[in-house]
């Protein structure tokens, strides 16, 4: 008899699905945009740190960065967020992963056997990248910045 799936498996397959999905489908946004269109009209920013202080959070310009993928847009998605394209490799790889428990079953793949902490070691490093960047991004703000 198959063991069933975990249902975190399908949560994660379809928010990957979501993910790729919206970034074909969302118009491209133009170079250095501020923001995302849609209808014409522009998006309002989302990130309560942006709105509070004027400061990029480390996420800051990842949505735009996977929406230019979608479109082919490498060189402009390394320029809205350096760290885009690991993430679009990071969902693709998750999308692969997922789909394969699902429909092969949880044992496809022998990374059941890793200790948890092996197997989260992909996400530990994506947070940690996405902390260096946004560290970096602020050093490199601070250095360029005019004293009063």
């Amino acid at each position: 008899m198959r063991e069933s799936f975990p249902r975190n498996d399908l949560v994660i397959f379809g928010a990957c699905v979501t993910m790729a999905a919206a970034a074909c489908l969302l118009p491209a946004p133009p170079s250095h945009a501020p923001g995302l269109a849609l209808a014409g009209f522009t998006l309002p920013s989302t990130c309560l740190l942006h709105l509070a202080t004027g400061s990029d959070c480390p996420l800051c310009g990842l949505t735009r960065s996977l929406v230019c993928l979608g479109h082919g847009r490498l060189m402009d998605a390394a320029a809205f967020h350096p760290l885009g394209p690991a993430l679009a490799v990071f969902v693709l790889l998750q999308l692969c992963y997922r789909a394969g428990r699902l429909i092969l079953g949880p044992g496809w793949l022998p990374l059941a056997n890793l200790s948890s902490h092996v197997r989260l070691a992909p996400f530990y490093l994506l947070i940690a990248a996405l902390l260096a960047a946004w560290f970096i991004k602020l050093a490199l703000l601070a250095a360029t910045a005019v004293p009063l």
